[in-house]
């Protein structure tokens, strides 16, 4: 019978790992293997080194858009940068909010009076 070796990468690389990661040791019998997986609500992953993590605010805020018929852009998607999300107007509108629906103006429409 041969004995199989366990380590925990994470006990000596755990460290490697910034705030709001977490290090992750998927199999314990293999090396090298270890990552740092950034936390909820930011999301990625680092293969043995620091994650690079993203904060989308549109994966939270998309249905304060959607529920105005316009889109959602989070131009700034660092963690350290939070509240630059848009909702933008749908063509042929014009307009964005930030942080907030969109007040919309129609473009390209003319109007007939009668006389």
């Amino acid at each position: 019978m041969v004995a199989t070796c366990v380590l925990d990468e994470c006990v000596a690389n755990g460290t490697t790992c910034l705030m709001g990661q977490t290090c992750n040791d998927p199999d314990q019998t293999v090396t090298g293997d270890w990552t740092c997986e950034c936390n909820a609500p930011t999301t990625g992953s680092g293969s043995q080194m620091a994650a690079t993590c993203v904060l989308d605010e549109c994966v939270a805020n998309v249905m304060t858009c959607t529920a105005a018929g316009q889109t959602c852009n989070d131009p700034n998607t660092s963690p350290a940068t939070t509240g630059d999300w848009t909702c933008d107007c749908v063509a042929p509108s014009t307009g964005s909010g930030t942080a907030m629906a969109a007040t919309c103006t129609q473009v390209g429409e003319t109007c007939e009076c009668n006389a």
